[in-house]
């Protein structure tokens, strides 16, 4: 009862003081601090993350913790020690954190979210020596700095990398610098099924986005054609833009989607499809270090599902002569006679120089039934 509840009034603080407490959640660190406890123990079941604890602190899962209780009921004089932690490395690592946002988009289907993937999971972060690090009003030590995790600890490595790119390459356009980003990522990352609607096109690389080779820009046309085509109307466009010269055409492209010129590729298929082709355009800007320069297409496999595609891409070599030259692409992508649904299937295109590697996801996937 409560020896493991944990809540004000339900435990003496004469028997508490100086012992190591069990109670049954996490927040019962709040309680034994206040009552005088030199440890608690609670289970814990978050194992990707860290918590800053208001005293010495043992995480335990579930079936331990059970166990650890029962042993407390059951002796009359139970003795605990709580050691010092040790870091232990997990061989999965990098993965995606279960509180990361997962796809696909379900506002434009065609394109990839998220974009990339970056650090988020027990960032040694900027902290106010004013707030108390645990979130225990009795914790009263002060620090600058604290371990957090979440999406917002993930977003200032990228608009760190994003202001880096910036301040090399001053005439790159927002696009630009998105499309390094995403094209230069490092391998993969651990994640579940339908991996890359969990960490996009994989972990950012600052060091290899600084110098892409290939960039995919769009512009402010194609942001508007966008907009358009997904029925935002003149007036909300011209909101958006602060332009009230601008105007959505009475008949959008059926192309504007798929061939948005986004650095990733995502096709989504109507459920119980016995086949399809889709053919996509796209443009690519030499931004290398060379004016003169050869990329040559590969297309790699990432899920078995992928196999059953046929992606080609055309023309398959691009030959640049100046620096800011542009060169566009076809790629077609076939497949059909699925034999699972919903149906996923992970591929990535790159160019390559020999020295660079520009890597463009390719997804294929079922839509859910409406």
């Amino acid at each position: 009862g409560c020896t493991t509840i944990c809540q004000p009034g339900c435990c003496d603080s004469r028997l508490v003081k100086g012992k190591i407490l069990i109670c049954d959640s996490i927040n019962g660190q709040f309680l034994a601090l206040q009552a005088g406890a030199k440890g608690v123990v609670f289970p814990y079941v978050e194992l990707d993350t860290a918590s800053v604890v208001s005293l010495p602190a043992a995480g335990m899962d579930p079936k331990r913790f059970d166990a650890i209780a029962s042993y407390q009921n059951s002796t009359k004089n139970p003795v605990a020690k709580i050691l010092k932690s040790d870091t232990v490395t997990d061989p999965r690592a990098p993965a995606v954190a279960f509180f990361s946002s997962r796809g696909p988009n379900v506002i434009v289907y065609a394109i990839l979210k998220p974009d990339v993937s970056a650090p988020g999971v027990d960032i040694l972060a900027g902290w106010s020596p004013v707030a108390s690090l645990s979130d225990d009003p009795n914790d009263k030590r002060q620090y600058h700095f604290n371990v957090l995790s979440g999406t917002s600890m993930a977003c200032p490595h990228v608009a760190a990398i994003a202001a880096y790119l910036k301040s090399l390459h001053p005439n790159w356009s927002p696009s630009a610098i998105k499309s390094a980003i995403i094209t230069t990522v490092s391998d993969p990352i651990l994640a579940l099924a339908s991996a890359d609607f969990a960490y996009g096109s994989g972990q950012l690389n600052p060091v290899n986005a600084t110098d892409p080779g290939l960039v995919y820009e769009t512009t402010t046309e194609d942001d508007l054609k966008l907009l358009c085509h997904l029925g935002y109307g003149t007036s909300r466009v011209r909101v958006v833009t602060g332009d009230n010269n601008i105007s959505c055409p009475a008949r959008t492209s059926p192309t504007a989607i798929k061939d948005f010129n986004y650095p990733s590729i995502v096709i989504p298929v109507p459920p119980k499809s016995d086949s399809f082709e889709t053919g996509l355009l796209r443009t690519v800007t030499n931004v290398g270090s060379a004016a003169n320069a050869t990329y040559r297409a590969e297309v790699v496999v990432t899920t078995e599902s992928a196999r059953e595609l046929k992606i080609q891409v055309k023309p398959d070599v691009l030959c640049f002569e100046y620096l800011g030259e542009k060169k566009s692409f076809n790629v077609t992508v076939c497949g059909g006679n699925f034999p699972a649904d919903p149906f996923f299937a992970s591929a990535a295109l790159i160019w390559s120089d020999g020295t660079r590697s520009v890597r463009s996801p390719i997804v294929v996937y079922t839509l859910p039934p409406m």
